[in-house]
């Protein structure tokens, strides 16, 4: 299986008691520079957020460098601009630590409340990026001198709050807010050291948990996109992946039109199985992501788009999503690997084994490709062709392992292997060794699939504990199989352990589906456990269950004699067998007991007329 993750790792905080300063680069749109006195009146207002901010968390802004930004015509609104700063000025690595880009809002819709400084402003949370986009009107002076301090209270995980003295209100009308709430100030203490570069994923899991409570007790209050985007981190930290899908889900219905949610969205549901919604999420960013300063987001998005395609079975649409990525990033020989792997997947088994066999031309001890010559040679039918490929992986693998090196295969593709291994030396009737490949897949990926080929094959060698055991590995995440049950039933009959054969008989009867051939056999195998343990009475009644489910099973109606028989009923004995033999004319078991039958019924009846004769001589 081809799959991606969303990685985490721990971030250290200093002491808060420390003064931090934050490298600052503004980038100013062409139409920001055309308001009079506009960097002279930007300082000012840089110059008030950083006192506000140095003198309740000990943090001081200094500006970097003003750079020139021309993000399009086409962005108009704060995320677009947004999307398009995150992809041009990437921050850390020597450069800044925060990034806040200028904006002119020239055309302010009628249905807009300048009130609301989401309108005016925009901060991508615990990622240090914020949008300002100030209107060039005095009457909103009061909304210019707040929105940048509200947005950097934004950027360092603040949320928004009822308190309307409180500069994360996040509406302003007359007063002018000059303090941070006790619930902001808390969050913004939790969060001053965090490394922008590295971001909100990267918060020590403890520091999530506190964050998360705080953020908790202001949900009382209508949140906003923000909120619920910050809460989905500090989730994903903490390891509850479906709490985070929760959440997004909540900031995705907030901003609808914002193709990052999207795609994070999509990513986290393809980390958790979830692929179809994978699909959903990921489909809505790649059409979102339009601009020139997205083309990585939107590879992403294409990569794991495809990735999703690929593990529902739709490899059409894989490989067409993974050649869209191709157009932005050629030299990617990892999805140029992965199109010939859906090649493989299609049948087209010589096409793919010659793209395989070109990258390893190019990487002669590349384990990965040779487990998909390998692969493909075996879904090809050529199977010495295929161990020969994949015993080569294999033998790198214990080398490099000798080593202490990497496999260079991913758990997916060495379980692979191993299961093809498997596959291979069963179709070439060498059990053991297919034992052992199996043994050794299911000790790198514990599956359903591994333990089913494996206990499959135990149940077919007559090894009915080792199948048993199998069996209920499976059953341990996968209670509604009446297939599992049904055959740990026969391995308990086999070894003589009646009660449990009954009872996994009876399990499976209840995930049937009403699906009647089942049924059916399941009854005929209760019938023969009852016999075992000689109750013929209750073999009988479920013989005669399986018999009104499917008539046509010469077993079913042998179970039903031998009960007979075994209750002295010679004539139902006779009836029932010669209903088996209509069914299998051949079946050796109903002819020999029909002429066991016969016969003790001839001799019953010899008996009745001696009996008879010496009355009458009496």
């Amino acid at each position: 299986m081809i799959f991606f993750l969303l990685q985490t790792a721990k971030t250290g905080f200093a002491s808060p008691d420390e003064l931090r300063t934050l490298q600052v680069d503004i980038a100013v749109a062409p139409s920001f520079k055309k308001i009079h006195g506009w960097k002279q009146n930007f300082k000012k207002r840089l110059a008030y957020a950083s006192k506000i901010f140095e003198t309740e968390f000990k943090i001081k802004l200094v500006e970097r460098n003003y750079i020139d930004w021309n993000p399009g015509a086409k962005v108009i609104d704060t995320m677009a601009a947004m999307n398009d700063l995150q992809g041009k000025y990437p921050i850390g690595q020597g450069g800044a630590d925060l990034v806040i880009g200028l904006m002119h809002m020239t055309k302010i819709p009628k249905n807009v409340d300048m009130k609301e400084l989401h309108v005016i402003g925009r901060a991508s949370p615990l990622a240090g990026y914020l949008v300002l986009r100030y209107p060039n009107n005095p009457l909103y002076k009061v909304q210019e001198e707040t929105v940048l301090v509200h947005e950097l209270g934004h950027v360092f995980g603040a949320i928004h709050t009822d308190d309307k003295t409180s500069i994360m209100s996040p509406v302003v009308d007359r007063q002018l807010p000059t303090r941070f709430d006790l619930d902001n100030h808390e969050i913004i203490m939790m969060t001053k050291k965090l490394d922008f570069s590295q971001g909100g994923d990267h918060l020590d899991p403890r520091l999530s948990q506190q964050l998360v409570g705080a953020y908790l007790k202001l949900m009382v209050y209508e949140q906003s996109f923000d909120f619920y985007y910050g809460l989905g981190i500090f989730y994903l930290n903490l390891n509850q992946p479906e709490d985070a899908i929760k959440v997004w889900k909540k900031a995705e219905a907030q901003d609808p039109e914002n193709p990052q949610i999207h795609a994070d969205l999509g990513i986290l549901y393809a980390k958790t199985g979830h692929y179809h919604e994978a699909i959903r999420s990921l489909s809505r960013a790649v059409t979102g992501f339009q601009m020139p300063g997205q083309a990585a987001k939107k590879a992403q998005a294409l990569e794991v788009l495809g990735g999703s395609y690929f593990n529902t079975g739709n490899y059409d649409q894989a490989y067409r999503i993974w050649s869209q990525y191709l157009a932005i990033n050629p030299e990617n020989q990892d999805i140029r690997i992965n199109l010939a792997v859906v090649q493989m997947k299609r049948g087209q088994y010589d096409k793919a084994i010659s793209e395989f066999q070109n990258f390893l031309k190019k990487d002669p001890g590349n384990v990965r490709l040779l487990s998909y010559i390998g692969s493909s040679y075996y879904l090809k039918g050529q199977y010495s062709l295929a161990l020969r490929y994949m015993n080569d992986a294999i033998n790198i693998i214990k080398s490099n392992a000798r080593h202490g090196k990497k496999s260079g295969l991913e758990k997916s593709q060495l379980y692979d292997t191993y299961n093809n291994m498997g596959a291979i030396h069963l179709r070439m009737d060498n059990p053991k060794e297919a034992i052992r490949y199996l043994k050794a897949a299911c000790r790198v990926q514990s599956t359903i699939d591994c333990h089913r080929n494996l206990g499959e094959i135990y149940f077919r060698q007559g090894q009915w504990s080792d199948s048993a055991r199998e069996f209920a590995n499976i059953l341990q995440v996968q209670k509604d199989d009446p297939d599992i049950y049904g055959m740990m039933g026969v391995a308990f009959s086999q070894t003589g352990d009646y009660r449990q054969a009954l009872a996994m008989f009876n399990e499976a009867l209840r995930y049937t589906d009403n699906d009647k051939e089942k049924e059916a056999n399941l009854y005929k195998n209760i019938g023969y456990v009852y016999l075992n343990v000689e109750q013929p009475d209750p073999a009988l009644q479920q013989f005669r269950i399986a018999a009104s489910k499917k008539w046509l099973d010469a077993d079913t109606h042998l179970g039903i004699a031998i009960a007979e028989m075994k209750k002295t009923n010679l004539l139902g004995a006779r009836k029932a067998l010669e209903d088996a033999l209509q069914i299998d004319r051949e079946h050796k078991k109903a002819k020999e007991l029909l002429e066991t039958v016969k016969k003790n019924m001839e001799a019953a009846k010899n008996a009745q007329t001696i009996t008879v004769e010496l009355k009458q001589k009496e």
